[in-house]
């Protein structure tokens, strides 16, 4: 009844008279009548009162409460929530994304694919230090159908799978294979490996393996290291070696790829005239978001911002990103 009482107080500022129905699983209009209370009288006029109000409709609620699942200062365990959500984030408790300080065994993997005719040949490489070496553990081709994505993730497994009972710490550049470690893998598993339609991740099978061969070493750090790097650091020059040994096993060339095609720049194919042309296309909704902005527009008829610059039109857009990207992520293996 108090809780009936300070709701409705609470919310008689909003209603302003407007009908009200309480639904509540208890009868209050009987409890109140019929029950005994040690309660002063000042208090029992308040909830006869509310009993009385025009605007009120006291009725049983026969179906699910909601408010009965609102949690009370007195309800659960106490708990870390960071440590709490960490229970579901992390494949191992002690699964790490630094070096271990203290690791009986260091391996890189990687992976590599290149398309050859219609379809792509994938391999992949586990390499381990030995002193100032590094020795190819395993490499061995991806069976089809075969991706980029699928070499790295079967050589992780199998750098898993050769620490089995050890403290180690793999080296991976792969940040899809790295985040299935550190951030997906969790949550896919808690789904059943299936997306939000029902339909099986990509990789379902190779991932599930992997899960599984996280689990074999006493102690594992799955670190991510940079791709491409030339320094003379140890990590680095593993990564080398493992990115060298998938090669090899894909039969892939290592070195440079000199494109040599007729270079034709963007100024080359489009004019001044073509810019304008475009820019009288933008619709003048957008001319005047233009304006506001402090762009203006020259006798010759070409729209310029506060600070001289030309105005790329969305159909000009596209051709600049095609022109500063295009070439530069080629396949790089």
């Amino acid at each position: 009844m108090v809780g009936v009482y300070l709701m409705y107080e609470k919310a008689s500022a909003v209603t302003m008279g407007y009908p009200v129905t309480i639904l509540t699983h208890h009868s209050l209009r009987n409890l109140l009548n019929h029950g005994k209370y040690t309660l002063t009288s000042s208090r029992l006029r308040d909830y006869y009162r509310l009993l009385e109000q025009e605007d009120v409709t006291l009725a049983r609620c026969t179906t699910v409460n909601p408010a009965e699942a609102l949690p009370t200062s007195e309800d659960g365990e106490p708990h870390d929530c960071v440590k709490e959500a960490e229970k579901y984030s992390k494949l191992r408790s002690d699964l790490k994304a630094l070096p271990l300080k203290e690791a009986d065994l260091e391996l890189w993997t990687d992976g590599s694919c290149y398309r050859i005719g219609n379809g792509l040949v994938a391999g992949y490489a586990v390499v381990k230090a030995s002193g100032d070496q590094f020795e190819t553990v395993k490499a061995e081709i991806v069976p089809q159908p075969a991706s980029a994505q699928l070499a790295e993730l079967v050589g992780l497994t199998e750098a898993c799978l050769l620490a089995e009972g050890r403290k180690v710490t793999i080296y991976t550049d792969s940040a899809y294979a790295h985040n299935v470690c550190h951030l997906f893998g969790a949550v896919w598993r808690n789904r059943g490996f299936k997306k939000t339609d029902g339909s099986p991740i990509q990789h379902h099978d190779q991932i599930m393996k992997l899960l599984h061969a996280m689990m074999k070493p006493t102690e594992i750090a799955i670190a991510k290291c940079a791709a491409h790097r030339h320094d003379m650091s140890r990590v680095t020059k593993g990564n080398i070696a493992a990115d060298e040994a998938a090669k090899a096993v894909t039969g892939a060339k290592s070195g440079h790829v000199l494109l040599v095609t007729h270079e034709v720049t963007l100024e080359d194919k489009i004019s001044m005239k073509d810019v304008i042309l475009m820019q009288e296309a933008v619709p003048a909704v957008e001319k005047q978001l233009w304006i506001e902005r402090g762009a203006s527009q020259e006798a010759s008829g070409l729209w310029r911002n506060h600070e001289g610059l030309m105005v790329a039109p969305p159909d000009l857009l596209g051709l600049l990103i095609q022109e500063a990207h295009g070439q530069a992520h080629v396949a790089r293996g």
